[in-house]
């Protein structure tokens, strides 16, 4: 019985340091882990860091939401010059009829306030002329005609997005 006591101590304080080493392993590692996290904040990435992105927006005939959604737009946090918003309206705007006001003129008004107000070129229109084409063509246009006005913003760390 006194053995088995012993024994029992013997395994409890191994037990005991074990533990006790572990935790101090533990918060080396964590105090670590928080110096390297600090030192990671102060270091931030500078602008030249960021891929140039441009999204297209094709629209046609969307008077009800265009307002609200380049308003959501324009709240993109992103470096100024790294983001490009342009938005591609199209011939095809009359083609049922002139409504007033329409998507163009809608978007006329909007992005002169909305550049204004960031004090910066964020978005653009660009103008498909043709009536003819599908959503497709108006996207291609715009790029084509965003490479011509930007030559040197398309580059490898270029990304373009499309929102529909």
């Amino acid at each position: 019985m006194a053995i088995s006591l012993i024994f029992i101590i013997i395994i409890g304080i191994i037990f005991s340091v074990t533990g006790i080493i572990s935790c101090f392993r533990i918060f080396n590692l964590t105090n670590t882990l928080l110096n390297y996290y600090k030192s990671l904040e102060k270091e931030s990435l500078g602008d030249q860091d960021f891929p140039q992105i441009f999204i297209f927006i094709p629209i046609l005939r969307e008077m009800k939401i265009l307002k609200r959604a380049l308003s959501n737009f324009s709240q993109i946090q992103y470096p100024i010059e790294k983001l490009k918003i342009i938005i591609i309206t199209t011939k095809k705007e009359f083609e049922y009829g002139y409504f007033s006001p329409n998507s163009i003129e809608i978007i006329q008004e909007e992005i002169s306030k909305l550049n204004k107000s960031a004090g910066r070129k964020l978005f653009l229109n660009i103008h498909y002329p043709f009536s003819s084409g599908v959503k497709s063509d108006q996207l291609n246009y715009g790029i084509n005609q965003l490479r011509l006005t930007f030559p040197n913003l398309f580059q490898k760390n270029t990304y373009i997005g499309v929102y529909d």
